[in-house]
Parts: structure tokens; sequence; C-alpha cells
């Protein structure tokens, strides 16, 4: 397989002056889904792999019959396990009389899980309940059963957003806070984002609410190499910890040190409303944020309508590196962001538009997944979904190169079948990113494809272990196969083989390369 450094210096961008379209992919198609629910409103907000090839996905559910089998108030939280097709293994709902929501999980080392999300109520699972709404964490063993819960909060709205284990072997959770009592302290007014620092048994080691006197959340964090935690979120506020306010509602970046304070924080966007929703980082320690934008000024340059899907590059200082807005002149929204082998990103969210970068919707909202190169470059796009309102909340990579998106649907039509009632939580399987195909067990196939730009003739650099039979194929700037040697050309192992490239027309192509079961795919410039 080609491996990331490789595809960095296999992917130039495509030469602007020279006459040609620029190169995209067709997105990956479904494999399979499953709906799951009841005849009330369900959907899903985390998913991750399991040792045994299934997943194990969360939500929430209004519903008490159909997949759901016991409902304990108005909603609950949802945790259901899956089997590698999909098949349900067990579910349970979460949860008292009041509204009961799961936000994230994790799997931990005891074969077990922690989910995270916020209770309303002070009856039924719940024990310890604080105010209006807490932060609720739940240990569950690996059949579902309670070991310990905790809320967390105090006697105002407060809910928890993310969840990350922590090297100590305790955790670190993300939320919002109203509160100024309980179990918090140092509010700052309005509302704060709270990071909280748990030991193994979810007890508090330390916390701290991080804003000023406006709005100010925080949705997604990491854990960093010291210890510490990088977070995003949205501020309005421009006092306390805040003070880079640009206007309206900014993406806020922050890091904490493993003892809970403030190293640096960063305000990104224009005079719109601009909020971050996930990040992680790069191999290089750079920073990956996704979420939306409204704005067209500031830091936001390339703006396309109402509401942009947002891509943010920046240092480990927090510097901005680049910037890159994706959508149409509708809706659109970044839930997920992750880093791809060869060093560019796959994003997950909603779109409703059908221009711009955005082709293919199928009625209201869809669930919209792009793929991009290093430099966020937009390599292809897809929307999943039918005529409801559709959503992905997250996105899985998987070891076959394919990815797992979960979210909500409302749609009985188009990508969607089988759905239960008002909505869905929705799990999806997509076939192969067509851009970059990673095998764990691929041998390294190609060491080199030189000179690109070429000119006629083109060396491919061989680097294979074992006797292979290997064909090209070309596509073209819509994904369209142009040209295949079938042949099967037998390559004994390390060898150069030159390749006559005269009768394909100048312009930007993608060169798939397939050797026996193995493939990779990079880009290249005729002229």
């Amino acid at each position: 397989m080609l491996t990331a450094s490789i595809l960095r210096i296999l992917l130039p961008a495509c030469i602007l002056s020279m006459p040609m379209v620029l190169l995209a992919q067709v997105a990956p198609a479904v494999e399979w889904h499953r709906c799951y629910g009841g005849t009330g409103s369900d959907g899903g907000a985390g998913v991750t792999a399991t040792a045994d090839g299934g997943y194990i996905m969360m939500g929430s559910t209004q519903s008490n019959d159909g997949d759901v089998s016991f409902n304990n108030g108005i909603s609950d939280m949802w945790v259901v396990k899956v089997d590698a097709l999909g098949d349900i293994e067990w579910e349970r709902a979460y949860g008292g009389w009041n509204v009961d929501i799961g936000s994230d999980l994790l799997l931990t080392t005891d074969g077990g899980y922690l989910v995270l999300g916020r209770s309303g109520s002070d009856d039924g699972d719940i024990v310890g309940f604080q105010g209006e709404s807490d932060l609720w964490l739940l240990k569950l063993d690996a059949a579902g059963s309670i070991e310990w819960q905790r809320c967390l909060g105090g006697t105002l709205f407060d809910y928890g957003t993310a969840l990350k284990n922590a090297p100590d072997g305790g955790s670190f959770v993300a939320g919002v806070v109203n509160s100024n009592d309980g179990d918090v302290s140092a509010h700052h007014g309005g509302s704060d984002g709270w990071v909280v620092k748990l030991d193994a048994f979810g007890e508090i080691l330390w916390q701290r609410p991080l804003g000023g006197s406006g709005a100010d959340s925080i949705a997604d964090l990491v854990v960093t190499a010291s210890g510490g935690v990088l977070a995003t979120g949205a501020t309005d506020s421009n006092d306390g910890d805040v003070s880079c306010n640009q206007g309206g509602s900014d993406m806020w970046v922050m890091e904490l040190d493993p003892d809970g304070n403030l190293l640096w924080q960063r305000c990104l966007g224009g005079t719109g409303n601009d909020q971050g929703m996930a990040l992680t980082l790069t191999s290089d320690n750079n920073i990956v944020i996704t979420g939306s934008t409204f704005s067209n000024n500031g830091d936001v340059t390339g703006h396309h309508g109402e509401e942009d899907m947002w891509l943010v590059l920046l240092s480990p200082a927090g510097d901005l590196l680049w910037q890159k807005p994706y959508g149409g002149s509708g809706s659109e929204y970044g839930h997920a962001v992750e880093v791809r082998p060869d060093g560019g990103f796959i994003l997950a969210g909603r779109s409703n538009s059908t221009d711009g970068d955005a082709s293919g919707n199928q009625g209201d909202l869809d669930a919209w997944v792009i793929r991009t190169d290093g430099l966020g470059e937009l390599l292809w796009q897809g929307m999943y979904g039918g005529s409801g309102l559709d959503a992905a909340s997250n996105i899985l990579p998987m070891p076959n190169g394919g990815y797992t998106i979960i979210g909500d649907t409302r749609s009985n039509d188009g990508d969607v079948s089988g759905l239960h009632g008002m909505s869905d939580l929705w799990l999806v399987e997509l076939a192969v990113d067509p851009v970059v195909i990673t095998s764990p067990l691929a041998p390294s196939m190609v060491m080199d494809v030189f000179p690109n730009p070429a000119e006629g003739t083109l060396f491919i650099s061989f680097a294979l272990d074992q006797p292979s039979r290997v064909s090209l194929s070309w596509l073209d700037g819509l994904g369209k196969k142009v040209r295949s040697e079938q042949s099967g050309l037998l390559i004994p192992g390390p060898q150069q083989v030159a390749v006559n490239a005269e009768d394909l027309a100048r312009g930007c192509y993608f060169l798939r390369i397939n050797a026996d079961e193995h493939s990779a795919m990079t880009r290249v410039v005729l002229w």
C-alpha cells in the first residue's frame, strides 16, 4: 500500500492554468445499513468497534416498542450492541421519568463501557441527581449492566458532551454547565464549558469551568501527550478566560495542562456564528477541528451560503495554518473528523444544499461525508439518506479502508429502509474509500510514481515482497474509468516499470494499481 509520506509526495495539486477539470472521486456506496428504534423518536450519537467485529452504539430513545425492550420515561439514554452484520445482541435503555440523553461512549480495559450524556430524572437508574439536568456518567459491564453511575453538576442545567480515557486509568469529561454550586465552582456567568478529570471510579479529581459572562460550551476534547487536554467548542464571551472574540459566536480552542490549568486559548471565526464540534490530532500534533461557520470575514474565506461545514488546521501552539469551508447555498454542519493514512481527512455531518460543493441530495437534510487531501482540497463527497431529515453524528474508519457512520434518519426511501417510527438510530457501513485503499496485511506495493507531472511516459517503482500480478486502471476527473491495462503483468518483486500514457489527454487522473488482492491509488498529472 502507499504510505502516508509517499502519498503526500504523490498527490500534487492540479495545475490551474491547464485546461482540465479538478479531480473528483465517486463517494463510497452504502454496503449495508440498519435502522434501530421503535415508533417514537430515536437517534444515534456514538459508535465504536468491538473486539468481536461488531459495534457498540449509543444515543437516545423515546420508544417502548420495536427494538426497544423497555423505556423508563420521556426519553432514555440507549445503548445497543450489534454483531458484524448489525444484528442486535443486546440493547438497554437507561434513565428515569424525565428526559435522559446519551452523547458519547468509549471502551474500557475490562471489556465494559463508559457512557456519557445528561439526565433530568431523579428516579429509575439515576442516583444523586442535583438539579434541572446533570452530566450523567455510567460504567457498564460487557453485557450492559450498570456497575456504577455518577451525576455531575449543580442545581441548574448541566450536560455532558464528550468523554476520553486518561493515561492513568481515569477519564476526562467535557460538557456545559450553568450551575455554580454542587460539583461546580468558579463559574464565570451564562453557560461555561466544563472539563472534569475523574478517577477510575468516576470520582472528581479536579474540575474547570471555562468561559466568560456569555454563552460558552465545549463539544469535544482529546488527550495530549503530556496528559492534559485540548478542547473545542464555542464562545460569545470576551472576558473571563476569553480574550479574542471576533463577533457573534466563535469557534473556541484551548489547551489545559494535566492539572486543569489553562495554557492557551484561541477564537476562530468572523462576525457570524461559528463553532467547533469535533477535533483530533495529526501525526505531527497539528490540531484538526470541524464544526460550522456563518462568517465570510475574519478567519473565514470561501464561505458558500447560509452555514458551511468548516475544517480548520492549527499548529500545536494554536496558530491558524489553513481553513476550508465546504457547502452550498443551504446549510451544512460538521460533526466528526478523522485523519486518514495519507494525511488527508474524512468529515461527517449533514447538508441540505444541491450546489457548490454539495451534490446528490435526496431530500431535505442528508448525512454528508466529505474526503479531503492533507491541504483540505475536496476529493469526494457523498450524500446519504432519503426524503426526510438525515444526519451523521460520528464516523468510524474501518481496517478494510471503509467507514461506518452513525446518526439519525427520518427517511424510509433512498438509502434508507426499515424505518420504525418518527426517527431511528441509523448505522451505515460504507464501501472502501476510493482515494486510499489500505489493508493492515498488505505489503508495501509502490515506492514511487515519477515523473509527476509526466509527459507521455511515467515509471512505477514497485517494492513487492513476492511475485504478483499487476494491473492498472486510469480514472478521469469524474471518477470514470478511461483506460485499463488488464493483462495482469507479472512483477517478480522489486522492479521499475514504464507506463505509456501518450494516448491520454492532458489533465488530472487517478491511477489505480492492483497487485493480486491489494490495491493503491495515486493522483497523476499528464501534460
